[in-house]
């Protein structure tokens, strides 16, 4: 099957310098679209006719000819909006290394919305868009802690803590309802379509790992992809 993707958000950095406390910044948001995906399979059969006519022809068993395509309804615009962000960028600014005193903190989550414009119906697909977060996680087992792999010699950088996101209008989020990596969430049973538009509420907050002895203050930056294809 093949599949397009378009962005429409730059993959952008940031960074802040330390300061008494420990600074933390993420750096969010590429948008993907799936367009149509679509697949062929083909056999053939085979003939055998001998040129002696007094040899009665011979024939092989027939092989059945399979043909399959989905079709997908028309990909939708995506874009940000929110009054916590700016352009592609979600700045927590400075937060107290000391706020993150006991393992499993969670700081004061910020929000941001996805804007869907232009959608065709999803609701003529045999199956509903899904929205994928993908990124780079510290905690394996789970993958639910976001933010980019750090070189072990670089002491600017935080250690123990990470970016956690919710999807969804509650605007709270928690360990029992977190966003995991590279998993695929149905937009149906998260958002209405009318007319072709949709939205919905991004949560997102710093925490720091439920296993983590220690930390340590330093810059946290993570860069997370939103995709939205047809399985």
């Amino acid at each position: 099957m093949t599949r397009q993707e378009k962005n429409r958000v730059g993959d952008q950095q940031a960074f802040l310098s330390n300061g008494d406390c420990s600074t933390l910044r993420i750096v969010v948001l590429r948008f993907c679209w799936g367009v149509m995906l679509a697949a062929l399979f083909l056999a053939g059969s085979v003939m055998a006719e001998s040129k002696d006519r007094s040899i009665p022809s011979t024939q092989s068993s027939g092989i059945n000819v399979n043909l399959k395509i989905s079709v997908v309804p028309e990909p939708c615009d995506v874009e940000i909006s929110g009054s916590d962000i700016n352009g592609s960028e979600l700045n927590f600014g400075s937060l107290l290394a000391a706020e993150f005193s006991y393992a499993g903190y969670i700081s004061s989550p910020k929000t941001f919305n996805l804007e869907f414009t232009n959608c065709g119906d999803p609701l003529v697909a045999v199956r509903g868009p899904i929205l994928t977060v993908s990124g780079n996680t510290i905690d394996a087992e789970q993958g639910s802690i976001f933010r980019d792999p750090v070189s072990s010699s670089d002491d600017s950088a935080s250690e123990g803590v990470g970016f956690i996101f919710h999807l969804g209008d509650e605007g709270k989020i928690g360990w029992n309802n977190l966003v995991i990596n590279n998993h695929g969430y149905p937009l149906n049973s998260l958002v209405g379509f009318w007319d072709g538009r949709a939205q919905l509420p991004v949560t997102v907050a710093v925490a720091r790992r439920k296993d983590s002895k220690v930390i340590r203050p330093g810059s946290l930056i993570a860069r997370v992809a939103f995709t939205y294809s047809y399985p």
